[in-house]
């Protein structure tokens, strides 16, 4: 586990995320097919700090809950690809634009000025499962 991602370009690949990752120093962090590690209960809540400005986060093939909170910047890229799980985007997320793709249920609490683009998420209740399959014969 680590906590503080800063200054340059960090890549974790199918690591668990079990508390808050805080971005700094004008760094980047790519997030590759990693989990929640602990279910969201204080103080265990898989969380990512944008760290206000000047800091990237491209996360691909994430799975299980996460929050993103503390991006403030307009410029600043941050990317998300859900396998599946719980996205919450918090009420500090005021600026630039979040986008989100893939599968999860997403809890949208971003604030003014943030935009959150969810032309690529499939929404799990749209999802075709073998259930709704069925019951289309």
């Amino acid at each position: 586990f680590f906590t503080v991602a800063t200054n340059g370009t960090c890549t974790v690949n199918r690591g668990a995320i079990a508390q808050t990752i805080t971005l700094g120093g004008g760094g980047q962090l790519l997030l590759n097919e990693c989990y929640s590690a602990v279910e969201p209960q204080a103080p265990y809540i898989p969380t990512i700090n944008m760290g206000g400005t000047g800091n990237n986060l491209h996360i691909i093939g994430y799975k299980g809950y996460l929050k993103i909170e503390n991006k403030t910047g307009v410029a600043d890229f941050c990317t998300i690809h859900m396998d599946s799980g719980e996205l919450e985007l918090d009420s500090t997320c005021t600026a630039g634009t979040i986008l989100v793709r893939g599968n999860c249920n997403l809890i949208d609490n971003s604030g003014p000025g943030c935009t959150v683009n969810t032309d690529g998420l499939e929404q799990p209740s749209t999802k075709l499962t073998t259930g709704k399959f069925l019951a289309l014969k």
